[in-house]
Formats: structure tokens, sequence, C-alpha cells
């Protein structure tokens, strides 16, 4: 499936600005603050946040058209 590939493509991306993002916010904070942070901010693009909403978009294109109920 082509979608999985592009999702897999995308989250690889994602990932590697994670860590950068991750970085630069060590930089400027207390460790005990990071820590918080960090748990934001994977939650809000991990695998519950960003990457499940990117695999759901890019699953909306794959559904056969007679699962549509009529709908044009």
């Amino acid at each position: 499936m082509v979608s999985a590939h592009l999702l897999q493509m995308i989250i690889t991306l994602l990932n590697a600005r994670k860590s950068k993002i991750l970085t630069y916010a060590q930089v400027g904070m207390t460790e005990h603050q990071f820590k918080a942070y960090r748990s934001l901010v994977l939650d809000e693009l991990g695998k519950e946040g960003l990457e499940s909403e990117l695999a759901k978009l890019l699953d909306e294109g794959n559904h056969l058209v007679e699962n549509r109920n009529g709908q044009e």
C-alpha cells in the first residue's frame, strides 16, 4: 500500500524533527522542566497524537467506493 510507505516516510522525518526540537529545549530548561516538556511534545507528536491523525488522514482515500453508502 502506497499510503503505508508514505506514512512511514513522514514519521521518519517527524522523528528527526522531534529529536531536534527536544535537543533545543533541553539547552534552555532545567532537567525537571525538560522531562515534563519532553512528555508533552511526544504525546502531541507521537503515536497517540499527530502520528495517528496522519495515519487516519492517509487512510481516508483507501476505502472502496462500495463502502461509501451512497455518498458522493
